[in-house]
């Protein structure tokens, strides 16, 4: 039942990567609405269910999760733009909330579906005659990636 409670970040992710892949563009304010909207939803959820700091923890690997992709994306500048900061907070809360396996497990899948992405892309884009190779959109793989992280407990627990 607690997956209810990320309902929040679950729509908002994924209205995130349709406009990242559309025009490239991660609008803050959509993220700032998905983060309270997901902090409200998980007090919610945490006072109803005897766990009412909960979402401190889940501000706290959102806050971890940004720290991290910025570092990331300072190491070589022009990787990563700040939507993916933010969208990395985002996704960060909704996956902090299932605690620190689910979180670590987030960012390994990050790797492993970033790679099989940017190569992806990069074969589409030889063939489909575009003038200049575009760099992949990344807020895909972080949605999909914390989504993958959020179900694999519950795919793992037989």
């Amino acid at each position: 039942m607690s997956y209810f409670a990320m309902l929040p970040s679950l729509l908002c992710g994924i209205l995130l990567a349709i406009e990242d892949l559309r025009t490239r563009r991660v609008p803050r304010i959509w993220v700032a609405f998905g983060m309270v909207t997901q902090c409200a939803a998980f007090i919610i959820y945490g006072a109803s269910h005897g766990r009412p700091w909960g979402f401190l923890a889940a501000l706290s690997y959102a806050v971890a999760a940004a720290l991290l992709q910025w570092l990331l994306s300072s190491l070589r500048p022009g990787s990563l733009g700040f939507g993916d900061v933010t969208c990395a907070a985002l996704v960060g809360q909704a996956v902090g909330w299932l605690g620190l396996m689910a979180f670590l497990s987030w960012w390994l899948l990050m790797g492993v579906v970033g790679l099989l992405w940017i190569g992806g892309w990069h074969v589409r884009s030889r063939f489909s005659h575009a003038p200049a190779p575009i760099r992949a959109p990344f807020v895909p793989v972080i949605v999909i990636s914390g989504v993958c992280a959020a179900l694999l407990p519950g795919i793992l627990i037989f």
